[in-house]
């Protein structure tokens, strides 16, 4: 039996190794490393430097390279060389060979690539000296346009995505740098392939392009956190299919919710409220716009969520339009504003839309740079909630995630939790729908009034006070889920009387159990860490408590004064109604938690925190960065939940129980 298994896991493995390995990205660039070149023409042989081309002299060519130099400038050279100079370390990026192009000067490559798809282009770059300035364009369209110094600590990498507006076309570089000094440019590795799978932006195409407000993409029955409309002419309030844009007349402004930097606005964009027509009314009021922007930056959002961020843009003039937004995950696209047309002439609207997640501190900022010497306009700005964030759907696996305050814990300070709105403390059902928390323990709704307040970004959570939060078991049937929190346990105190289910735990509460206004742990099932450290599991749904072994912090001090991190890794059966600890772990402490594995939880519609004190209701714990994802188990994870099944090790009021696992 033990040969059968080695045999069928090598025999999977040959075939996942085949059959799931991703397959190799097509390659455009011939010789995109510069290591080759020919030096063979008109008998040359490489001169000082590597030069295959020196004032007017031709000793060699570039595989795959064409270059044209200016002709007009003495003492020029382009070619291909190792560090020959001890001025730059290290001369080249990768390889044997690196490019350089001393004065302007430019090199270019055809390229045959599908119109309407995506690239992505990826090269180094640096100088060997002083300032100079590298273009780069595919076609017509500048992707790069930066001036720049060398950089002692090596070369730079720049990565950008586009859309091809034709098949065959070019790819240039060119240094632009008009300076009597040395402006040699530097450059090497570049690669030109096919973008991600994922590729988070979206460019429109001839058929896609914003000419109406019914093609704006603007949808009341979307979920939007941000819409915003600039320009010097923008009124207080702008609609457009009955969602209301908020007017930016500043071209550098802070709020609570946005910011944006930007050189002038600009009123209204007459010809472009001539092409949409009295008959888009919406369309036509956005057309205000401010130009050369360096960054946009929305905030209060939250973290992890998933967004679409769409960019409204639109043809101006005859000019060259071309630009480059960066958004907070580093992605890169590269459009030209210019194509915004119907009939070659006509200036009509795009839309450039990316989709990601939140940064951990709750805003989306995007960096934008205009490449070419005419401006970029925006005239506007939306960010609406992706519908369905499930783990099928959203690129986080993100079901719960809260901060307990907003953008970096600011501007709820002292709210009750029970009041707190669904902005703050978000669940997130399959349908985007949230629920605000509610109370569990003595300090319930219509209680006393002593209810757990928001402090500097995390919950102050009072003795004997419980938080719960309705959940939807569908979300989590099947799976397996990551339950995690930072706690500080601050005054919490105890008697050692675990039975009272002292300290601080995460786990779920049931609705019909009484006895709620007297004992928080009534009702509550999960992990609990007491004030000295000590990890247990705690099983009280119906009323009749069942706790296990204290297992003791190991490694270090634990100290009340220090936040800790709490994390659960559950198994749930496949219609949500219970779940079996697969692993627990508690940061900084060493010590052994693999005799909680096997622990059963009872799920129900209440996720709940937990503080409790055997002293007065006046101390008090907190709580904060609470997240309840999905998990894909590895072997490892299977290993444990495999051991924790053979030992028979459920905690079920001391009687073992059998289960039947969904995966």
């Amino acid at each position: 039996m033990k040969k059968w298994l080695c045999v069928g896991i090598f025999g999977l493995s040959i075939l996942s190794t085949s059959l799931l390995a991703p397959a190799r990205a097509a390659e455009y660039i011939t010789n995109g490393g510069f290591e080759e070149t020919d030096w063979s023409l008109n008998g040359g042989t490489p001169t000082s430097h590597h030069y295959v081309y020196k004032n007017g002299t031709i000793s060699g060519e570039v595989d795959g390279w064409t270059y044209t130099p200016n002709t007009t400038t003495t003492d020029y050279g382009f070619g291909t060389d190792v560090a020959t100079t001890t001025s730059l370390v290290p001369f080249v990026a990768e390889g044997d060979y690196a490019l350089f192009m001393q004065r302007e000067g430019q090199v270019a490559q055809s390229i045959n690539l599908t119109s309407g798809n995506y690239y992505t282009l990826t090269f180094k770059y640096n100088a060997r000296n002083y300032q100079t300035t590298l273009n780069t364009k595919v076609g017509s369209m500048a992707v790069f346009n930066k001036q720049y110094n060398r950089t002692d600590g090596g070369y730079q990498t720049y990565t950008v995505t586009f859309r091809a507006d034709s098949g065959s076309t070019a790819l240039t570089f060119a240094n632009t740098q008009s300076s009597a000094t040395d402006n040699t440019v530097l450059l090497d590795a570049v690669s030109l392939q096919d973008a991600s799978v994922d590729n988070p932006w979206t460019v429109p195409d001839s058929t896609s392009l914003w000419v109406s407000d019914a093609t704006s993409n603007v949808n009341a029955d979307k979920t939007y956190t941000h819409t915003l409309n600039f320009g010097n002419a923008a009124s207080s309030t702008t609609t457009l299919n009955n969602v209301s844009f908020a007017g930016v007349t500043s071209a550098s402004s802070s709020t609570d919710l946005y910011s944006v930097s930007a050189v002038s606005t600009y009123g209204t964009d007459s010809n472009l409220r001539s092409s949409f027509g009295d008959s888009n009314p919406g369309s036509q009021a956005m057309a205000t716009f401010i130009y050369n922007a360096s960054n946009i930056t929305l905030k209060d959002l939250l973290p992890g969520q998933e967004y679409t961020t769409t960019f409204y843009l639109a043809k101006f003039g005859d000019s060259l339009r071309p630009g480059t937004i960066t958004a907070p995950d580093g992605t890169t696209i590269a459009f030209d504003a210019s194509n915004f047309t119907t009939d070659g002439t006509t200036p009509v609207g795009g839309l450039v839309t990316w989709t990601g997640v939140a940064s951990a501190d709750g805003t989306l900022s995007f960096n934008i740079a205009n490449t070419a010497a005419d401006t970029l306009h925006i005239y506007g700005i939306s960010n609406e909630i992706v519908a369905g964030q499930t783990a099928d759907k959203s690129r986080t696996s993100l079901l719960l995630a809260t901060g307990f305050g907003g953008t970096n814990g600011t501007g709820n300070n002292g709210k009750y939790m029970i009041d707190t709105t669904a902005d703050i403390c978000n669940f997130l059902t399959p349908e985007g729908e949230s629920n605000k928390w509610g109370m569990r323990g003595v300090f319930h709704e219509g209680g006393t009034g002593y209810y757990n307040v928001i402090e500097n970004g995390a919950l102050r959570t009072k003795a004997n006070s419980g938080s719960t939060m309705a959940i939807d078991k569908s979300v989590l049937a099947g799976e397996w889920i990551e339950m995690s929190m930072d706690f500080k346990m601050n005054t919490i105190e105890t008697d050692n009387n675990s039975a009272n289910a002292r300290g601080i735990g995460l786990g779920f509460y049931s609705e019909d159990v009484g006895g709620l206004t007297q004992e928080v742990g009534i009702g509550f099932n999960g992990v609990i860490v007491d004030p000295s450290g000590r990890l247990y599991f705690y099983d009280n749904l119906d009323g009749t408590y069942s706790v296990s072994d204290l297992i003791a912090y190991e490694g270090g001090e634990f100290n009340k004064d220090d936040w800790y991190t709490l994390s659960l890794l559950l198994a749930f059966d496949e219609d949500g109604e219970s779940a079996t600890l697969v692993d627990v772990s508690l940061s900084g402490s060493s010590a052994d938690y693999s005799s909680l594995a096997g622990s059963l939880f009872d799920t129900t519609d209440l996720l709940g925190l937990l503080s409790s004190s055997a002293y007065s209701w006046n101390y008090y714990g907190l709580i904060d960065n609470l997240e309840v994802k999905y998990y894909t188990p590895e072997p490892a994870s299977w290993a444990l939940l495999l051991l924790a099944l053979a030992g028979g090790v459920y905690m079920r009021r001391g009687v073992s129980r059998k289960r039947t696992l969904a995966r």
